[in-house]
């Protein structure tokens, strides 16, 4: 007889997960902590996911994307192009990786996991560049026709974006200070 999956396991494998995961990070826990926390037998886990990758990656997209949507609203909320563009470095540079116990860091921790054979889907990446991108259209109005240099930029930001997170989980001091915030807002916005 075939399995009947149901919303409120699945729900509580990835609530589990993302407390595990702020707690101990990725590496640091487990499939059998997941399952122990969620109140359901280890197997079951695979009943709805086919990996702890698998599982964190539908924690991570739905954690960033609601990081990424309340900072876009800010983005748009901004008065002046230099305002929306500092708010956007402050988001990326000097907030996300801070939220959570620097649970951005686990996205680099996961991916560090992940073999040449294992399946990798972009999609997530694809999409934080495609906000970007947007979020940038708006604040640096030299780009809104020059979509090349959007999506190289956005890809830059994105780079810098991952080193802010790493850098946040072994040194928490490390971030961008707003003084650089503001002169690298002043070089793109002059």
């Amino acid at each position: 007889m075939p399995q009947v999956k149901k919303e409120d396991i699945r729900a509580a494998i990835l609530e589990a997960t993302f407390s595990l995961v702020a707690d101990k990070g990725y590496v640091g826990a487990s499939m059998t902590q997941i399952a122990q926390r969620a109140g359901i037998s280890n197997a079951n886990i695979y009943i709805y996911f086919g990996s702890k990758i698998d599982i964190f990656f539908s924690v991570y997209e739905r954690w960033l994307k609601e990081k990424i949507g309340r900072l876009e609203e800010r983005v748009r909320l901004a008065a002046a192009p230099k305002d929306k563009f500092r708010t956007l470095l402050e988001g990326l540079f000097q907030e996300i990786p801070k939220l959570d116990n620097g649970f951005a860091n686990n996205l680099i921790q996961a991916i560090s996991t992940i073999g040449p054979n294992d399946p990798y889907h972009p999609q997530l990446l694809e999409w934080l560049k495609s906000r970007i991108e947007e979020m940038l259209k708006s604040a640096i109005p030299d780009l809104q026709k020059a979509a090349a240099k959007r999506r190289r930029l956005a890809h830059f930001i994105i780079m810098a974006f991952d080193g802010c997170v790493v850098n946040f989980r072994v040194n928490p001091s490390s971030l961008p200070e707003t003084k650089l915030i503001l002169e690298l807002t002043d070089l793109f916005l002059q």
